[in-house]
């Protein structure tokens, strides 16, 4: 996928308008689903594909809940939003950032002390 963003440059008495463009990672189904073990763990979430390793070794539940969930299906974008408000607007916010930086985010939620998520491309199908 291609982004793009324009900049304006002031070059003496003339503005030039340059656009640049820039790739976006993307993944499909495949790629994910071959991400499914404790040693390497991504998922879907909100249509954004999310490297869970780290974060799932710290997960409160424990890694095998995440796993399990992930392995029935690489989207897990229900399971998610039925968490606390808190970390679903803190996602949103790093989706955005993923979006405007395009690169990837690095997520750590405010009562996880440890374990993090990182945003790492937009899932296509």
């Amino acid at each position: 996928m291609l982004s793009a963003y324009l900049r304006l440059f002031d070059v003496g008495r003339r503005n030039l308008l340059a656009v640049h463009f820039r790739s976006m990672a993307s993944y499909t189904r495949a790629e994910v689903d071959s991400h499914d073990a404790a040693s390497d763990l991504w998922a879907v979430i909100s249509g954004y594909v999310v490297d869970l390793t780290d974060f799932a070794r710290h997960h409160p539940a424990g890694a095998q809940k995440i796993i399990a969930r992930r392995q029935k299906n690489v989207d897990i974008t229900s399971n998610f939003v039925d968490h606390f408000g808190h970390t679903v607007r803190a996602f949103r916010e790093a989706c955005r950032e993923f979006d405007e930086k395009n690169e990837t985010v690095i997520l750590k939620f405010p009562e996880a002390t440890e374990g993090q998520v990182r945003i790492v491309g937009r899932f296509t199908q």
